[in-house]
């Protein structure tokens, strides 16, 4: 019983602030990956309507996912690829 409620704070956990943080993380990276459209504002209004969704699916994949290590390694995963991209961008990695 005890390992059950561990599973379950684990998993409010990542749904929760993880989800969040991943889905910040990904909006602020957005930029990075979008194209640029033609009146050059597209890269900067999409992430904000892309936000409500990108956190919506990390929420409900964190809920979903049978196995929760392997939710909070692709949760983990998608941040810090979206971290790195974000880094290079403002030239803090070479």
């Amino acid at each position: 019983m005890a390992s059950a409620s561990k599973a379950n704070v684990g998993r409010v956990l990542l749904a929760g602030p993880g989800a969040a943080a991943a889905a910040l993380v990904a909006f602020a990276a957005a930029p990075t990956w979008l194209p640029k459209g033609a009146a050059a504002i597209d890269h900067l209004v999409m992430p904000l309507i892309a936000l409500p969704g990108i956190w919506a699916a990390a929420f409900f994949y964190a809920l979903l996912e049978r196995r929760l290590l392997r939710a909070s390694g692709i949760l983990l995963s998608i941040t810090l690829l979206n971290a790195v991209l974000l880094i290079r961008h403002f030239h803090l990695i070479p």
